[in-house]
């Protein structure tokens, strides 16, 4: 493999060798051996060498979310004393790790949140526990193979919160990089550049004195420094572009006439973009037809911008293709309708026969509905947020998975031995756990993001239980309760046959229709909503039992 994304065109000599890397079968990069065959003038090529360009070497550097560790290199090259080398895959930070012939160089298999917060909490008020320059990977900002699967991606270091992490991690004179892919029409890179300004003013920073951007070919670099920029700093930035080819998209003083240089595109839209961001942010956003305001924590979804009030706008900008609009973040929208369709179809439909065989068909059908509803969006809600807590997908989905199903077994067993004051203690208690989960919960993960893996493990299992166990006792009451009205056997049976149809139907469309709420309005609401769910189905309980 051959992987040195932005490399100067100015660069003729050759590349080390490099082993080819998937990931699941998608996203193809180049690991190169971490061995002094592999430094060479080809890292002084790359678009990270600016970092380095004509300055002293810096005595810690920490590279975010790499893959093949070429940026680790590149500090070395430089002869930086301390790297710390974050990749979100242990196996292959072992494998970084075994084949490394540079003691300089530690590796650290977390997620970059967690990483930052590990070393020390927020705010860090050890100036060794800070770095001269942070530079977070393109490997990150690869697209998947997949078309409508990017959305559905949460990267809460690309956050407004997580950018304001990385720019409090910085020691006097340092330097943040953000390398990124060019994905025309421009979307991601303006949406980063919109985060960057943004948290630039957040920590009361002028961001048109301490901004740098540049384009390669393919690629995009955003550079961040500490300090406003002298016009030393201004004229370094520039030899370094105009040495390496690379195209100059913004720096402090620049001039109109370097806006479309180097690299000619048929409109200066990057530039352009910059400049309207730093003059009149929320006029830059009321032009594009994309939504690209910054995301949060709580919103973490860097690759969606669709914005629904400008479909065809969307559309025309991508060339009036459909299928744009699916990976725009149409899929999950369309994945709710289907779903949604189909279990009405097969679930819901072949019971309706028997409305008329019953009575008070409206009760059962609100009760069951609500609660699986419910269900499903505290159980997704629980997986979004303890995903980057836990740092792998695998660990929250079997933690969460196998949690919630042996809790809500055990409080459905237990809910046998309680009267309906106790089912009704039971009920109140869910409500206020889920409302505190939403006005709480993030706040909380957040404190505990620094503690070691195994202790936030324990948090997140108590989290999970507690819900999962107070969740499994409004179906099993429910039952109780609505089979008792019947009159005879057959409209017993009917009843319960209704209770798990309407459960199942609000289950698998809630699974679908959470991730979409959750993109909307964000994964807290979940838990809100969910509490209403759940306290409608507590109503119709009462009011049917009065």
């Amino acid at each position: 493999a051959r992987f040195a994304p932005g490399l100067s065109l100015e660069f003729r000599g050759s590349l080390p060798d490099q082993l080819g890397l998937t990931l699941d079968a998608d996203g193809l990069t180049g690991v190169a051996p971490l061995v002094p065959d592999s430094l060479g003038s080809y890292l002084r090529h790359l678009p990270e060498w600016v970092l380095y360009f004509k300055q002293s070497p810096p005595e810690n550097v920490l590279v975010l979310k790499t893959l093949g560790g070429q940026q680790a290199l590149a500090a070395v090259e430089a002869g930086t004393s301390s790297v710390l080398v974050q990749t979100p895959y242990p196996l292959l930070t072992e494998r970084l790790a075994e084949d490394s012939r540079f003691p300089q160089i530690e590796f650290r298999a977390t997620e970059a949140r967690s990483l930052l917060a590990e070393d020390c909490p927020e705010p860090c008020q050890k100036p060794e526990q800070n770095f001269d320059r942070i530079l977070v990977a393109i490997e990150s900002s690869a697209p998947v193979g997949s078309t409508g699967m990017d959305p559905l991606k949460t990267d809460q270091l690309m956050s407004l919160e997580g950018m304001q992490s990385l720019l409090n991690r910085l020691l006097p004179g340092g330097w943040l990089a953000v390398h990124r892919f060019l994905l025309p029409p421009p979307r991601g890179e303006m949406r980063l550049l919109a985060t960057v300004i943004t948290a630039m003013r957040r920590q009361g920073w002028k961001p048109d004195q301490r901004l740098g951007v540049f384009r390669t070919l393919s690629t995009l670099m955003v550079l961040v420094s500490r300090e406003a920029w002298t016009p030393k700093e201004s004229s370094r930035f520039r030899e370094f572009c105009l040495s390496r080819g690379f195209a100059p998209v913004y720096y402090p003083d620049m001039p109109e006439t370097e806006m479309n240089s180097v690299i000619h595109l048929q409109e200066p839209v990057y530039a352009q973009g910059v400049r309207e961001l730093l003059a009149d942010t929320p006029a830059f956003h009321a032009s594009t037809p994309f939504d690209l305001q910054p995301v949060t924590d709580d919103r973490p979804y860097f690759e969606l911008f669709l914005d629904w009030n400008r479909l065809a706008d969307i559309r025309k900008s991508l060339g009036g293709k459909w299928e744009g609009l699916v990976e725009a973040g149409l899929l999950v929208p369309l994945l709710f309708a289907a779903v949604s369709l189909s279990a009405l179809l097969l679930i819901g439909i072949p019971i309706l026969i028997h409305l008329r065989r019953m009575e008070n068909t409206i009760s059962v059908l609100l009760y069951f509905a609500g609660i699986g509803l419910a269900f499903m969006l505290v159980e997704i809600a629980l997986l979004e947020k303890l995903t980057p807590f836990l740092g792998q997908p695998v660990y929250s989905f079997a933690l969460v998975l196998s949690g919630l199903l042996t809790a809500s077994g055990l409080g459905s067993f237990l809910s046998s031995r309680f009267s309906r004051t106790g089912i009704r203690f039971y009920f109140l208690l869910l409500l206020f756990g889920l409302f505190f989960c939403f006005r709480n919960l993030s706040d909380l993960l957040r404190e505990l993001s620094g503690e070691e893996w195994i202790i936030r493990l324990l948090w997140a299992w108590l989290v999970v239980s507690a819900s999962g166990l107070l969740m499994g006792i409004p179906f099993p009451a429910g039952l109780k309760h609505f089979a008792v009205f019947g009159k005879h056997t057959e409209e017993r049976r009917i009843r319960v046959a209704m209770a798990w149809c309407a459960n199942a139907c609000a289950s698998v469309a809630g699974a679908a229709g959470a991730v979409w709420i959750a993109q909307l309005a964000g994964q807290s609401i979940l838990f809100l909503l969910g509490a209403l769910a759940y306290g409608t189905a507590w109503l119709t309980l009462e009011i049917r039992g009065g």
